[in-house]
């Protein structure tokens, strides 16, 4: 028995069926990686100056770029600072103060980028602070990175759910207070210092 002829647009649409069907299934776009791997705290003095005292908070991203990345550089990477500190008042008591900031940066290059925030020295006087506060939370994110666990560090003293939350809703609902008191690096008088691991930062003032 001989088949019916099958019409051009029959003989199209077959043609392009097993053409899909032949062709393998591609993975999907490989995505940039990134691990902050460390958080350091240390009192530091501006260049030119040895009588003011800064907190310096160091955060270290290792960034590993999809090996098809171009120049092995991530797209724009957010990082989110939120700090908790125990601070003395008049009458022997003392007082919560919470800290918030953000820095976006151009991209992280492969391997070792270290982003840093700083309190300015009238908090570090008035507050009394001297080392890491005793919560701390590091927040990075950015549309090609890879989900994952590495993008946040905090302290210890917030390593259960629920003490974290809570955390998370003070800043939130407390620290717009003191919004622009932690400062990204290039606001401050540390901004031409450790230029060979400091990634370029975004400024939003540079488009109005």
């Amino acid at each position: 028995m001989i088949s019916p002829r099958l019409a051009p647009s029959s003989l199209c649409l077959l043609f392009w069926c097993v053409a899909l069907a032949l062709c393998p299934v591609g993975d999907a776009a490989p995505t940039d990686q990134a691990q902050v791997a460390a958080v350091r705290f240390a009192i530091v003095r501006p260049p030119g100056d040895g009588a003011t005292n800064w907190l310096e908070m160091t955060v270290e991203i290792n960034a590993r770029p999809a090996t098809n990345t171009p120049g092995r550089v991530t797209e724009r990477v957010r990082v989110e600072a939120r700090l908790g500190y125990e601070r003395p008042v008049a009458g022997g008591t003392k007082q919560w103060r919470f800290y918030r900031a953000h820095a976006g940066v151009v991209g992280l290059v492969s391997g070792r980028n270290l982003v840093r925030f700083y309190l300015p020295p009238e908090i570090v006087r008035r507050d009394a602070l001297a080392d890491a506060p005793e919560y701390w939370d590091i927040m990075v994110g950015g549309d090609s990175l890879a989900p994952s666990a590495a993008l946040t560090r905090h302290s210890t003293s917030l390593a259960t759910e629920a003490v974290y939350r809570g955390f998370l809703d003070k800043v939130s609902s407390e620290g717009g207070t003191n919004d622009g008191v932690l400062q990204p690096q290039f606001l401050t008088p540390f901004r031409d210092v450790y230029t060979r691991d400091t990634p370029t930062f975004t400024r939003t003032e540079a488009w109005r």
